[in-house]
């Protein structure tokens, strides 16, 4: 496999990791805000899921990402997902009582940090730039 496609498909698994987190991301802004929405707290555990989905793309998309911004703020997304879903966790337990406050505006605020990047031609151009100074 040569250089370039090796690059494009490198490319294409980030474009499809950052798609799920993003994807995962939207639903959970609906479910959340939607405070009728049948599933929860418990029945389909949509938010549960959907936070725990976000935690391991996060997480399995880390060693993936070159750009370091990222990384951080993939490591950064991981963690709040996993103490989010701790708390949902805990509402499922009935140790907690049911706390959406703001978890459609914190799954928001993380999707617009993502949506960008996530375009094929942004992860293309992150990619040129981290290997400019190598071809130099």
């Amino acid at each position: 496999m040569a250089a370039g496609e090796r690059k494009a498909a490198a490319t294409g698994a980030l474009k499809y990791q950052y798609e799920q987190i993003i994807k995962h991301l939207m639903l959970l802004q609906d479910h959340a805000a939607a405070r009728t929405c049948p599933y929860t707290p418990a029945g389909e555990m949509c938010i549960r899921k959907h936070l725990m989905a976000i935690e391991a793309y996060a997480e399995e998309t880390i060693p993936m990402e070159d750009d370091p911004t990222f990384k951080e703020k993939l490591a950064n997304l991981q963690t709040e997902a996993l103490n989010n879903r701790l708390d949902q966790e805990g509402v499922l337990c009935g140790e907690k009582e049911q706390a959406l406050e703001g978890l459609d505006h914190w799954a928001r605020k993380w999707r617009k940090e993502f949506e960008m990047h996530a375009l094929t031609c942004e992860l293309a151009k992150t990619a040129e730039e981290l290997l400019a100074p190598v071809q130099a």
